[in-house]
């Protein structure tokens, strides 16, 4: 087996092994023993060693530029995901179905499920109210 098969077939079984193993790294190997192995097709008299570089170098530029977009379209995941989720529900309308009000929380519905609920004015039971901060499992809502 010459070694473009070798480089296409090795970089095809690490986009293959990615499914398997945890971690998105493995897919930017693969993709530059792929890219390896179309460089041998334009340069066919490259050397093991040269082939090798090119190969390492691949890899590392690509997971270096794309593996952050992949995984988040540039954001970074971390803890701080959940500030993500929150900016869902901010602004977004909800109707009071337990009255809440100053040091009383209630429960209000939002898409079909009740939250717990706090505010600083009172809300009667019916009225149509804003998401303006979510606490955890808490909702803050406000006149809207």
């Amino acid at each position: 087996m010459n070694a473009f098969y070798s480089w296409l077939v090795g970089g095809l079984a690490m986009c293959a092994l990615e499914f398997i193993v945890p971690g998105f790294v493995i897919v930017f190997f693969g993709a530059g023993a792929v890219l390896t192995a179309l460089a041998l097709l334009l340069f066919p008299g490259m050397s093991a060693n040269t082939q090798a570089i090119l190969f390492l170098g691949l890899s590392l530029v690509s997971l270096a530029v794309f593996r952050r977009q992949a995984l988040g379209h540039g954001k970074r995941k971390s803890a701080d995901a959940a500030v993500d989720y929150d900016d869902d529900f901010i602004g977004r309308e909800a109707v009071v179905v337990e009255a809440v009000g100053p040091g009383a929380p209630g429960k209000v519905e939002l898409n079909g499920v009740n939250w717990s609920a706090v505010s600083d004015t009172a809300f009667a039971k019916g009225e149509r109210v804003k998401v303006s901060r979510r606490d955890g499992l808490v909702l803050t809502v406000a006149r809207g």
